[in-house]
């Protein structure tokens, strides 16, 4: 009987911990952690680079960008590419990767107040402290401009 529960056991924990995804692909936990670096740089790319600097090469500067996340990650565009197509046609596994970034790092991008920090009752209208410049016709001393009478011929 010992016997029969010492394989059992040993069979159930291979079954544990078999792969689930093909060699040379990243398995879901370090999928994640790229997947969720390569969507802050794409954000960063869209709100702060592309936007503010028009004189860059787009597709250039982006795949500087990607390819720093890849670094960071220690793994190579091709790896990264083969992984996403493979998590693509595992759509199951793809959803359980995202899902888990969702939840992950909600608490990463949620608005909390801070310790010590009153929260804002949202009822509560904030002031409007954008700088604006005064237009013209807000400046005292300016004339408004003439209106120009056609010339009969």
């Amino acid at each position: 009987m010992r016997v029969i529960l010492v394989i059992l056991s040993l069979v159930l924990l291979v079954a544990c911990k078999t792969k689930r995804t093909p060699k040379g692909i990243l398995e879901p936990e370090p999928m994640q952690a790229v997947l969720w670096d390569m969507l802050m740089a794409g954000e960063f790319l869209q709100g702060y680079v592309l936007l503010h600097d028009t004189g860059i090469h787009k597709l250039v500067k982006s795949d500087q960008v990607y390819n720093k996340v890849l670094a960071l990650h220690k793994i190579d565009r091709e790896t990264f590419d083969k992984s996403l197509a493979w998590y693509r046609e595992n759509p199951q596994i793809m959803k359980e990767v995202l899902d888990s970034i969702a939840a992950h790092n909600k608490e990463k991008t949620d608005l909390r107040p801070l310790p010590g920090v009153p929260a804002i009752d949202p009822g509560v209208v904030m002031p409007d402290t954008t700088l604006k410049k005064p237009s013209l016709r807000d400046q005292q001393g300016v004339v408004e401009p003439v209106p120009v009478q056609p010339v009969a011929q």
